[in-house]
């Protein structure tokens, strides 16, 4: 998943550094795809039950379900200050909670391991 959000920050890059509009079809597009592929990774298919159980019922993870939807079969409805706000403004939370996640499994684990 932080792959993902790196190829966010390097389209915003990009938009700097060749002095693209935010707006740009192509950008927006870009960044939409990338930030699809995000929740992709929260698909229920590729967690464990235990991760879905413990961290998942949040409905923060519900929305950037539904936001993968949005942006991979919704292309004509798609909300372009949404996808920049999200892009602008939401993927260092994101980093965080996946963070957070991903210390509190390594925990478990140690804790499950310990207990052999």
């Amino acid at each position: 998943m932080n792959y993902w959000v790196a190829k966010v920050k390097e389209r915003l890059a990009d938009v700097n550094r060749y002095g693209l509009d935010l707006l740009d079809e192509m950008v927006i597009d870009s960044l939409a795809m990338n930030i699809g592929q995000i929740g992709e990774q929260m698909n229920s298919e590729k967690l464990s039950k235990y991760t879905q159980q413990k961290f998942m019922s949040d409905s923060y993870w519900s929305g950037i379900s539904k936001f993968r939807n949005k942006a991979y079969h919704h292309y004509g409805s798609r909300d372009k200050k949404q996808i920049l706000d999200i892009a602008l403004n939401d993927l260092d939370e994101l980093v965080d909670r996946v963070n957070h996640i991903i210390l509190k499994l390594k925990i478990d684990l140690d804790e499950s391991r310990s207990e052999f």
